[in-house]
């Protein structure tokens, strides 16, 4: 087996870090691309879930953005925007697979609501997502459950910030009115 270079693995996984690791696999380093993905892997399947409502779905476009990013990765021209490249890789994918999910007519399986260990109003808040339209649901996930800012979602999403602010009014409007529906 292939010895691993410990400069790589024993690095805490910043911003520098990042755009140091980013042009190591944008050269070929399957290991550095690795690294990267690590880091991330487990919030790109959240957004990805926030978006299909299926852990299936969600598995499929996490791993197809990342077989794409890796593909893609030598394209990339500023390192520094590697997070924000690949989750909207990954909303494309997502998009994608909605699409097909129409065109064959299926809806998700609502099983996948959230975790059990989730307290009644955090499940009750998921459910309310569901209800919301894709552009809105993903703008809450991005800014209230990945913490991105309204500046890093305009980025991620290729919107002006004043688009990115007033739907997420509108999301919060909508999440309250559902949830006052739902509380009565």
């Amino acid at each position: 087996m292939m010895q691993q270079p410990s400069n790589i693995i024993d690095l805490p996984v910043t911003a520098s870090t990042d755009a140091q690791l980013v042009e190591s696999a944008s050269l070929g380093d399957r290991q550095a691309f690795s690294v990267l993905i690590r880091s991330c892997e487990s919030m790109l399947y959240r957004i990805a879930w926030s978006i299909t409502f299926s852990d299936a779905d969600a598995a499929d476009a996490t791993q197809e953005a990342i077989f794409k990013a890796w593909r893609a990765l030598p394209k990339l021209r500023n390192a520094n925007v590697f997070r924000s490249w690949l989750v909207r890789i990954l909303i494309n994918e997502c998009k994608q697979v909605l699409r097909q999910r129409k065109h064959r007519g299926e809806m998700p399986e609502l099983e996948l609501i959230g975790p059990s260990h989730l307290s009644d109003e955090a499940l009750d808040v998921r459910r309310a997502l569901l209800f919301l339209p894709e552009r809105q649901r993903s703008i809450i996930m991005l800014y209230y459950y990945e913490d991105f800012s309204v500046q890093h979602i305009s980025s991620v999403l290729k919107l002006p910030q004043g688009t990115i602010k007033s739907r997420l009014f509108a999301a919060r409007k909508a999440l309250k009115r559902l949830l006052e529906v739902d509380g009565e």
